[in-house]
């Protein structure tokens, strides 16, 4: 038998208890478009699916970015993220124009002082990822060198 889903129930149950619109919908009966459906009508705010927000402060962005001149990847890694996300907080705080972001990636491929024949026997052995930490450059960085180079692996 059906349970009655009131506004009550549904709020203590969702926004109290944390319970998934999933459990709801095993709860109740029905399925999780209806547990949906019945968040709307009674107004209650759903939850953000996924993972939580990553919040970096942009000072510290700033600093270890902009003041520091640390690469995206070395940023990310300090600070236990993604590059994606490091990337996205760039542009999100305007902290570096595109003409200063082309300007990063050159120089970044030309840290990468290091011979063709030698960089083909690091890779032979080791992950792009690997040989980008020993370079001090990012994986992506190894990849547009190796393209640039007509370098295949």
């Amino acid at each position: 038998m059906k349970k009655k889903i009131t506004r009550d129930i549904l709020e203590d149950l969702y926004t109290n208890q944390r319970k998934t619109i999933y459990d709801l919908g095993e709860m109740f009966s029905v399925g999780t478009t209806t547990i949906l459906y019945y968040l709307k009508k009674f107004n209650i705010p759903t939850r953000n699916r996924g993972l939580p927000k990553i919040e970096i402060k942009k000072e510290v962005l700033k600093d270890l970015y902009i003041d520091q001149k640390k690469s995206q990847s070395e940023v990310a890694s300090m600070l236990g993220v993604s590059v994606c996300i490091v990337q996205k907080k760039i542009k999100e705080y305007n902290l570096i124009s595109k003409e200063e972001m082309k300007d990063r990636k050159r120089q970044a491929l030309q840290k990468i002082v290091i011979e063709d024949k030698e960089l083909v026997d690091l890779l032979k052995n080791r992950s792009q990822s690997n040989v980008a930490k020993m370079l001090g450059v990012s994986r992506s960085t190894v990849c547009k060198y190796l393209k640039r180079h007509n370098i295949s692996i």
